[in-house]
């Protein structure tokens, strides 16, 4: 019979262990029956392994694989047990546990936009810096805090992995998201999923567009609705062509109603019609380092006619 800690089916469920904590019924027996050893610990082993004192290593295969099976449960549930016990210690003695947890959530919020993950340059190769979620290692608490509210996981960066991206929108779900992207450098299949998949969840959604990117790809991926999306910053490399297009049909208020804020970095040409402009209560235009691709006041004075609110 294999001992079985409180909170065995669910361990996150353990509150706390006092005088009136029940143990398992293998282990009250073994302390009943058991008089001669005053350690209910060391009397339960001994116990245990009484039952399977006839195993050596000429028994049948049956017997070891048995006799094995069965050690293999009693150290996972002593670790679990010890994990429980670890947990309640810490409890009582941390000073971090006693920080409330809506007080914690705030500061975790903070570092979410302070410390993301990306990927870092150390001596001769790239790594993956885990940024805020170093903070789900620190202790079972903090990770159970971390993982239990979406409004952590809604940050998309350019250098997310499609595994990644996986957790992090179950994570989030059914919160709006915020994605950084670069088009050229982000994989492909994250930008296909976030644009083309879930860009009714996006609410803010900042590309970055690589002078070597055809217009039609990232035109066709800014296209897809977006009801929720509120804030959008396209960010052309320096060098990139103009828009040779009517580019019309890229932000429409049928697909982006709720679109109040736009960014234009080095292009000048909103991609939108006169409606989307209107609704706009934010217009940032940031010209090249190049004069001659920065815009005049008299080709502004068109696009600030049909901004009224900003």
């Amino acid at each position: 019979m294999m001992w079985t800690p409180v909170g065995h089916d669910d361990i996150s469920s353990v509150q706390s262990w006092g005088e009136g904590a029940e143990l398992d019924q293998s282990l009250q027996q073994a302390i009943e029956t058991d008089s001669e050893t005053s350690d209910p610990w060391e009397s339960y082993i001994q116990k245990t392994l009484l039952h399977m004192a006839d195993v050596t290593i000429s028994s049948s295969q049956d017997s070891i694989y048995a006799a094995q099976a069965q050690l293999d449960a009693e150290i996972e549930a002593m670790k679990r047990a010890i994990r429980i016990f670890s947990a309640r210690r810490n409890a009582m003695v941390s000073c971090l546990s006693r920080i409330p947890e809506d007080v914690l959530l705030q500061i975790f919020l903070f570092l979410v936009d302070d410390d993301p993950p990306k990927m870092v340059h150390h001596m001769y190769e790239r790594r993956r810096s885990l940024g805020w979620i170093r903070v789900t290692h620190v202790c079972r608490s903090w990770r159970e805090i971390a993982l239990s509210n979406s409004c952590l996981w809604t940050h998309i960066e350019p250098d997310i992995t499609t595994d990644w991206l996986s957790e992090t929108l179950s994570r989030s779900d059914p919160r709006p998201l915020k994605a950084d992207l670069s088009l050229g450098s982000t994989d492909a299949n994250v930008t296909v999923d976030v644009l083309g998949n879930h860009s009714r969840r996006l609410s803010q959604l900042d590309i970055r567009i690589d002078r070597l990117i055809d217009f039609d790809d990232w035109a066709d991926f800014v296209a897809h609705p977006s009801p929720l999306l509120e804030s959008l910053s396209l960010r052309f490399s320096e060098g990139s062509d103009d828009l040779d297009v009517d580019p019309d049909y890229i932000l429409t208020t049928v697909s982006h109603p709720r679109l109040r804020r736009l960014t234009m970095h080095v292009n000048f040409q909103p991609p939108c019609d006169a409606q989307v402009l209107h609704n706009l209560v934010y217009l940032e235009l940031v010209g090249a380092s190049d004069c001659d691709r920065r815009p005049f006041v008299d080709s502004l004075i068109p696009i600030l006619e049909d901004t009224p609110q900003l």
